[in-house]
C-alpha cells in the first residue's frame, strides 16, 4: 500500500505574492484541479501506476521466478592426474503452482485498484481541507469589510459629535464616548484584518495561489454513499486483503523447479569427450505447519479490513446526517438573521433621525449603531454559513467541488 500523501508538506511556494489583493477568478473546482496537479505526488502518479502495471505483467509470466544458469567442472588433476574431466551446464527455472498465476494477477489488480482508490481518497480529503480554508477566508473577508465599515461610520459620528460640541449642543463626555467607540472599532478592524491575512495565507498554502475562487456550490444530486471515495478505498483494501489470503492459501509448498542440463566428460586423457543431456524436475513437499502462520496473518488482515470498512460506512453515514442537520439549521438561522437585520436597519434609521434632532442622547445612538453592526455581521455570517453547509454536505457525500 503506498504511503499517504502529505499535501501540506509538499504544497508549492504558497507564500509568494501574498500581499497581492484577492481577485475573483476561477471556480473552487478549478482551483482544486490546478493545486492538485501541481503536487509532487500527482507528478509521480504515472510512474507508480507503471510500477503496478509491471507487477501485473510479472504475475502473468509462466515462470514463478527468474531462471538460473549453473556451470560446473570436475577434474582429477589434484590426485591421480589421469586426465579425467567433466563439464556441466544446467539451466533451471521455477514453475508456478496450479492457479498461482491467476492468484498473483488477482492480487496485482487488487493492489492497483487500492492505489487508485487511495489516491482518490487523498484528493477528496484535500478538497475538504481546501473547502474549509476557502470558507474561513470568505468569513474573515466579510468580518474585515464590515469592521472597516463600522470604523468609518463611527469616525463620521465622532466628527459630527465634535461639530455639535463646538456648537454647544453636546458635552465633552459625549465626544469622549464617540472617540472611545471609534478606537474600539479600529481595534476590532485591526484584529479582523489580521484574521483575514492569516486565513489568506492558509488558503494560499493549500491552493498554491492567492486568487479567491468565485461562486458557491449547489447541493449535489443524491446522497448515496456507494461511490464515496472513503468507502471505495476501504472496500479496495478488503479486496487486497482477500487476494493476499487467496494467494497464501494456494501457496502450500515451494515452487517446483525444472532443469535442463548438458555435460561433457572423459575418464582419461586418451579418451574423447562424451556428451550427455539431463532433465531434472524438483518437487518440494508441503506441510500444514509451513503455511499456518501466513494463513493466520492473512485471515487477521482480512477481518481487520472488513471491520474497518463497516466502521467507515457508519462514520460516513453519521457525517452525512450531521451535514444535513447543519444545512437545515443554517437555513433557519439565515432567515432569522435576515429579519433581525431588517429590523435593526429600521431602528438605526429612526434613531439616527432622533439623534440629529436632539431627541436621543449619544449612548442611545451608539447602542443603535452597535445593534445594526451586529445584525449586519450576523446576517453576512449566516449567509456564508449556509453556503458552507451546502459545501460540507457535498463533502460528506463524497462529491468534489
Amino acid at each position: 500500500m503506498p504511503p499517504p500523501l502529505n499535501w501540506r508538506a509538499c504544497a508549492l511556494a504558497a507564500g509568494l505574492c501574498l500581499a497581492t489583493p484577492l481577485a475573483q477568478a476561477q471556480s473552487l473546482g478549478e482551483t482544486l484541479e490546478q493545486a492538485w496537479s501541481n503536487l509532487p505526488e500527482t507528478a509521480a502518479f504515472p510512474e507508480r501506476l507503471q510500477a503496478l502495471g509491471a507487477q501485473l505483467e510479472a504475475a502473468k509470466s509462466w515462470l514463478a521466478g527468474s531462471p538460473a544458469l549453473a556451470l560446473g567442472h570436475k577434474t582429477d588433476r589434484f590426485d591421480r592426474a589421469e586426465g579425467a574431466r567433466e563439464w556441466e551446464l544446467e539451466l533451471s527455472a521455477p514453475l508456478p503452482l496450479p492457479g498461482q498465476r491467476e492468484r498473483k494477477q488477482y492480487l496485482a489488480e487488487a493492489e492497483r485498484s487500492e492505489f487508485e482508490q487511495d489516491l482518490a481518497l487523498t484528493k477528496w480529503r484535500y478538497a475538504g481541507e481546501l473547502r474549509e480554508a476557502y470558507w474561513r477566508l470568505r468569513l474573515a473577508e466579510v468580518e474585515r469589510r464590515l469592521n472597516q465599515q463600522k470604523q468609518s461610520e463611527l469616525a463620521l459620528l465622532s466628527a459630527d459629535v465634535r461639530r455639535r460640541l463646538q456648537a454647544g449642543d453636546l458635552a465633552n463626555t459625549d465626544l469622549n464616548q464617540a472617540l472611545g467607540a471609534e478606537q474600539a472599532a479600529r481595534m476590532l478592524a485591526l484584529q479582523a484584518d489580521a484574521g483575514w491575512q492569516q486565513a489568506k495565507r492558509e488558503f494560499a498554502v493549500l491552493s498554491g495561489d492567492t486568487t479567491l475562487p468565485e461562486g458557491e456550490e449547489r447541493p449535489g444530486e443524491g446522497d448515496a454513499l456507494e461511490q464515496h471515495p472513503a468507502l471505495l478505498a476501504a472496500l479496495a483494501r478488503v479486496d487486497s486483503a482477500r487476494a493476499r489470503l487467496d494467494e497464501t492459501l494456494g501457496d502450500k509448498r515451494d515452487n517446483p523447479e525444472l532443469a535442463l542440463g548438458l555435460s561433457r566428460e572423459r575418464d582419461s586423457v586418451e579418451e574423447a569427450y562424451g556428451n550427455q543431456v539431463s532433465l531434472r524436475l524438483r518437487l518440494p513437499l508441503g506441510s500444514a505447519a509451513r503455511n499456518r502462520p501466513r494463513v493466520s496473518a492473512a485471515n487477521a488482515a482480512l477481518a481487520e479490513a472488513e471491520a474497518a470498512a463497516q466502521s467507515e460506512l457508519r462514520r460516513l453515514q453519521g457525517a452525512r446526517d450531521n451535514a444535513r442537520i447543519e444545512l437545515q439549521s443554517s437555513r433557519q438561522i439565515a432567515e432569522l438573521a435576515t429579519e433581525r437585520a431588517k429590523l435593526a436597519r429600521q431602528n438605526s434609521q429612526w434613531l439616527n433621525q432622533a439623534f440629529a434632532q436632539g431627541e436621543l442622547d449619544l449612548p442611545g445612538r451608539l447602542h443603535a449603531e452597535s445593534e445594526k453592526f451586529e445584525s449586519e455581521l450576523a446576517l453576512a455570517r449566516a449567509r456564508l454559513e449556509l453556503a458552507r453547509a451546502v459545501s460540507r454536505l457535498n463533502q460528506a457525500n463524497g462529491a468534489l467541488p
